[in-house]
C-alpha cells in the first residue's frame, strides 16, 4: 500500500477557543476574581479568633480551597496577560 500525501490547502486552519479580542478583558477579569480570594483568604488569616468552634482540619480545608482558587485564577490570569500583549505561548 503505497502511503497518501496530503496537501497543504487541505489541513484546516487552527480556530483558538477563545477569541483573540477577548484576551484582554479575560485577563483583566480573571486578575479580579484572583485578588478577590486573596483578600479574602488574608481577611481569614488576620482575623483568626482565640476560641473559634471551626475545628483545625474544617479551617485548613477553607484555607487550602480558597488558596487554589485563587492561584488558578491568578495562573490563567498571566496566561491570557502574555496572549493579550503578544507574547507567544
Amino acid at each position: 500500500m503505497a502511503s497518501e500525501k496530503s496537501h497543504p490547502d487541505e489541513f484546516l486552519s487552527y480556530l483558538t477557543p477563545v477569541p483573540m479580542e477577548a484576551y484582554g478583558p479575560l485577563s483583566f477579569v480573571l486578575t479580579l476574581m484572583g485578588l478577590f480570594f486573596v483578600s479574602w483568604l488574608f481577611i481569614i488569616q488576620s482575623n483568626k479568633p482565640k476560641n473559634s468552634r471551626i475545628t483545625g482540619l474544617r479551617r485548613l480545608i477553607k484555607e487550602l480551597l480558597l488558596s487554589l482558587a485563587a492561584s488558578l485564577f491568578l495562573a490563567f490570569a498571566s496566561i491570557f496577560t502574555l496572549l493579550a500583549i503578544g507574547v507567544p505561548i
